[in-house]
């Protein structure tokens, strides 16, 4: 006996094959599909409904072109002068100076990266015509810090004064977590040193 196509296996009484099935249409991004095994060796596969952000982006009608983890992609800070900031880092935080350029924008531009490689910092100062406000390094809304890891507070705060950083606020220790200070950093910057919390005690920082 011939072998049959699964389409020509269900044809009707009068010989013509029976017509394809259309695949099910899903709205881009709502739905995605999944395989399953079941014990006998058979997949099986099914489409429901996707989950998270990228669901409600896809119903609120815009397309989803990638599909990748959100990542912080860098810290960028302004400054009057952008090398001498970009070395005080240097200093303080062991940053490595990738590039230092004037870019087309006019302002001289200092590409960082924090001594983990896991941060890119850059440092740039004023765009041509462009004033910048002045900094602040007193509590605010918006982005007010960022923080570094500390083996020990007392240690860095020191070294840190002697690079002319002030403290603003500790060492603080939070209940159930790490130890904490608050420091001026140039460009009226405001710093966060995070000792790691002793064994047994858990917490986030601020």
């Amino acid at each position: 006996m011939p072998h049959l196509s699964r389409s020509h296996r269900r044809a009707p009484a009068g010989g013509a094959p029976a017509p394809r099935r259309p695949a099910a249409r899903t709205a881009f991004g709502v739905y995605q599909r999944s395989r399953t095994s079941s014990p006998g060796g058979r997949t099986h596969a099914r489409v429901h409904p996707r989950r998270g952000p990228r669901a409600s982006a896809a119903h609120s009608g815009q397309r989803e072109e990638t599909i990748m983890a959100f990542r912080i992609n860098h810290i960028h800070l302004k400054s009057p002068d952008p090398r001498k900031t970009a070395e005080w880092y240097v200093r303080a935080f062991n940053f490595k100076i990738m590039s230092d350029e004037t870019r087309v924008f006019g302002d001289r531009f200092v590409r960082c990266q924090s001594e983990d490689g896991g941060m890119a910092v850059n440092i740039s100062g004023a765009r041509t015509g462009e004033k910048l406000g002045p900094g602040d390094a007193s509590p605010h809304h918006g982005l007010e810090h960022f923080g570094f890891d500390s083996t020990h507070l007392e240690t860095d705060i020191k070294r840190l004064e002697g690079l002319g950083a002030r403290l603003l606020e500790g060492p603080i220790q939070n209940p159930n977590g790490p130890r904490i200070a608050f420091m001026w950093a140039p460009d009226d910057t405001r710093v966060e040193l995070i000792e790691p919390r002793k064994a047994g005690i858990s917490g986030g920082c601020c």
